[in-house]
């Protein structure tokens, strides 16, 4: 278990190859930003069957991506909570593909709130088999360049543009159509 109460920041993936599994990162701070897993650096980032739960500050993220990487997140529990300005439970910076599968991503609290938050300019990345749900948006994907592939996914919150879908639904399990 990382525990990083007060510092803000959990597991940082800095270049080379990082890889957790079967455990829980926990990062809560009043700071500015709370990141409980982070990439930055051409890191290649790899969680499997890990809870991440980040908590409190301006801009908090369960997983932040940063910059050039990758990062595949199997079977992971992550909980973004109580950022005043914003709340992902992944949000993406740069051109870090990631792909999703199996997770339960939250985000809730202050200011914007949305489950899966692509701001990159590169790719997109792949959501297979999840559970996403923000107050703001269960999915925003800010690339236009890029479409953002959700399958077989439950999205409670709704979702934006540039998506591409098949087989989703939402908090009731009507079909969710993605544009």
């Amino acid at each position: 278990m990382v525990d990083a109460t007060g510092i803000g920041r959990g597991l940082d993936a800095v270049e080379g190859v990082t890889t957790a599994r079967g455990s829980q990162i926990h990062a809560k701070s009043t700071s500015d930003q709370v990141f409980a897993a982070a990439v930055s650096a051409a890191a290649d980032l790899t969680l499997e069957q890990v809870k991440v739960i980040a908590e409190g500050g301006t801009y908090v993220f369960a997983v932040k991506l940063t910059a050039d990487g990758v990062a595949r997140l199997t079977d992971v529990i992550a909980d973004a909570s109580g950022g005043t300005t914003y709340n992902c439970g992944i949000g993406t910076e740069s051109s870090v593909p990631f792909t999703l599968e199996r997770c339960t991503l939250t985000a809730s609290g202050g200011g914007g709130s949305w489950g899966v938050l692509n701001a990159s300019s590169g790719e997109a990345g792949t959501i297979d088999h999840s559970t996403i749900s923000g107050v703001t948006k269960a999915v925003r994907n800010d690339n236009s360049s890029a479409d953002l592939f959700v399958g077989a996914s439950k999205l409670d919150g709704g979702v934006t543009s540039n998506l591409a879908c098949f087989g989703n639904y939402d908090e009731t399990y009507a079909a969710v159509t993605c544009p």
